[in-house]
């Protein structure tokens, strides 16, 4: 069994693109030949220690030393097995093997299975209320005076359930769906008797996760205003709110395509961005955003355009939230938050300022810088001495990481305005702020230094022939051969347990090709510790991916060469070990005639070894 995972993990990197994988999780940035971020497994402040070879397919970190491919990657990140990292990767690039669906079909969930068909009948029965019922009429009215055509309406699958709570509940029983199933999509409640439709007399709005799969519905009212706006599906076996963008499975393609995404506050919003032809958006559907939403914006590949509601809670949301993308190394811009565009957000603005307003205030793109200048110049008292201390000092933590000299002058120009202090008294601030931040990052640093063990950053000459053997029998399978011949054995243990581990998984699946990809699968498969496993990744990562020793070409010439330096350090060793012995408890004259014996020894032993070669 573990043999035909391996060949199917096999097949499915040979498929896949490890810079897409991993730019599911956190943002990339090409570098050479190679791609950089800031490591997801550390508390990493310096971009350039997360290495990704989309060459080698693997990556590695060069402070924390996390290693290994796409599969790893996942496993690592989301503390999983190999094999549900291997199903992840799958479903990150939409890739469909039956091999993968056979093992795995025992292990789905029946209850979530027979949810998902029962909520894509649900979509289509709103839907068919919604255009072809009486009933419907009025709410396709509604939505005709609120500007949705039945293109919109078509595209986002929008629906309308019927008053008669009890119709769609006949109709799922008909398609042999059990109360039970029913529940568990959220749009009923067991206590209630009669079990009837919670959406009743509402236009419903479809939810879908990424896939395009209906997990959930927001049911708004238009008729009796004394009701709540809105009806949401509760947390269910397949509706979590927090993992979920309103309108991701339309937007992503779109989003890779023009390279900008638009992060909204309601779904309504996102409609209404969709009417002025822009398709790249979606909502989070109220103000917070999870870990789960960050993932899914980082595998657009494309710029965050932040456009939150223009009431208090929107904006002080849009402030976290900006912390939140500048900790995760994020591309972003801001939708201004000065506009004299009537409405607090964008299904508001369009109905108050037609297509030609929604779509000026929506490219009204500005700086992290000049949001927050425009954000607590709202929300701080100015006319007082301490509201303009307040607005320095909130602005001097970002006003330090600026930088562009122009655009710092700028900023301190308007600051200094606001605040009514002087230009050079707030360069003075930022001055003392930057030195006091020094200090404490160089005490930080002081502090790692004593509490840390430092690998050893120079190799003696065997140490770095052996590393170099070793890359090469990685690079190229002929090196491989000449070591069993002239060599076999490594001083260094690790290099010996990856070259027994290759010669193992080349009899083992009866091969004689291999790449580093391959040993690293193979040997995340097998039985035995996993810490010593890592570590074995880790250095196979490390030989692939080092930026230190660059190998010239292959060539068999300088294989022969290496093995000749490894047999003649390994013998200097041991002539200086002897000596050493064999000196212990004699006198001065004797150690001195010694040690010309062994200078003597050493020359000859020398002289023979080179003419060996």
């Amino acid at each position: 069994m573990e043999n035909n995972i391996l060949q199917i993990s096999k097949e499915i990197l040979s498929q896949i693109n490890i810079v897409e994988i991993i730019s599911h999780y956190i943002q990339l940035t090409k570098k050479g030949r190679n791609y950089t971020a800031l490591c997801p497994f550390h508390d990493d402040k310096n971009l350039g220690n997360f290495y990704v070879s989309e060459e080698k397919q693997i990556f590695r970190c060069f402070s924390c030393k996390a290693s290994g491919n796409a599969i790893n990657f996942v496993q690592k990140k989301e503390n999983i097995s190999y094999y549900e990292a291997l199903l992840k990767v799958c479903e990150i690039a939409n890739i469909h093997d039956d091999r993968i669906q056979k093992r795995t079909k025992t292990n789905i969930d029946p209850l979530l299975e027979d949810a998902y068909k029962c909520l894509n009948s649900e979509v289509d029965f709103y839907f068919m209320s919604l255009t072809k019922s009486n009933e419907g009429k009025s709410a396709l009215e509604y939505l005709a005076n609120r500007g949705l055509n039945e293109d919109v309406i078509k595209y986002f699958k929008i629906g309308y359930a019927q008053s008669n709570g009890t119709l769609l509940i006949d109709y799922l029983k008909n398609k042999n769906f059990s109360l039970k199933t029913i529940v568990n999509t959220g749009i009923a409640r067991i206590e209630d008797n009669p079990i009837k439709d919670i959406n009743n007399g509402r236009i419903v709005f479809p939810i879908f996760n990424k896939i395009g799969q209906p997990v959930g519905f927001s049911a708004r009212v238009f008729k009796n205003k004394s009701d709540a706006k809105y009806v949401n599906t509760r947390e269910t076996i397949a509706f979590n709110k927090s993992s979920l963008l309103y309108n991701y499975h339309n937007a992503l393609q779109e989003a890779k395509r023009v390279g900008y995404i638009y992060v909204l506050e309601g779904f309504m919003d996102v409609i209404a961005c969709y009417r002025v032809g822009i398709k790249s958006a979606v909502a989070l559907m109220g103000t917070s955003l999870t870990k789960q939403h960050l993932q899914l914006l980082r595998y657009t590949g494309a710029e965050i355009r932040l456009c939150l509601d223009l009431d208090n809670p929107g904006q002080n949301a849009m402030a976290e939230i900006i912390q939140v993308l500048d900790n995760e190394g994020l591309n972003y811009r801001l939708v201004s938050n000065l506009t004299s565009y009537e409405g607090k957000d964008s299904d508001e603005i369009l109905k108050n300022n037609k297509e030609e307003g929604l779509t000026a205030f929506l490219n009204n793109l500005i700086s992290k810088g000049e949001w927050l200048i425009n954000y607590y110049s709202k929300n701080i008292n100015l006319s007082s001495l301490e509201g303009r201390k307040e607005l320095v000092n909130k602005m001097v933590p970002f006003l330090v990481k600026v930088n562009d000299s122009l655009e710092l002058e700028d900023y301190c120009v308007r600051i200094s305005k606001l605040s009514q202090f002087s230009l050079e008294n707030i360069k003075t601030i930022i001055r003392k702020y930057k030195a006091s931040k020094a200090d404490d990052d160089k005490k930080t640093y002081q502090e790692r230094y004593r509490n840390n063990k430092f690998e050893k950053t120079t190799l003696t000459k065997l140490e770095l022939a052996e590393k170099q053997l070793m890359q090469y029998i990685l690079e190229n399978n002929d090196a491989l051969k000449i070591y069993d011949k002239k060599l076999g054995f490594m001083s260094n243990e690790i290099y010996r347990n990856i070259v027994s581990l290759i010669e193992d998984y080349i009899y083992e699946n009866s091969i004689n090709k291999y790449n580093v990809n391959d040993i690293i699968s193979y040997l995340s498969l097998k039985d035995g510790d996993n810490d010593k496993k890592q570590i074995i990744i880790d250095e196979l990562a490390e030989l692939s991916l080092n930026k230190k020793y660059v190998l010239p070409p292959y060539s068999e010439e300088i294989i022969n060469e290496l093995i000749s330096t490894i047999n003649i350090e390994r013998e200097k060793a041991r002539t200086v070990q002897a000596f050493k012995e064999g000196s212990k408890g004699k006198s001065q004259s004797e150690q001195a005639l010694q040690a010309q014996n062994y200078l003597n020894k050493k020359r000859a032993m020398i002289e023979h070894l080179e003419n060996k070669k």
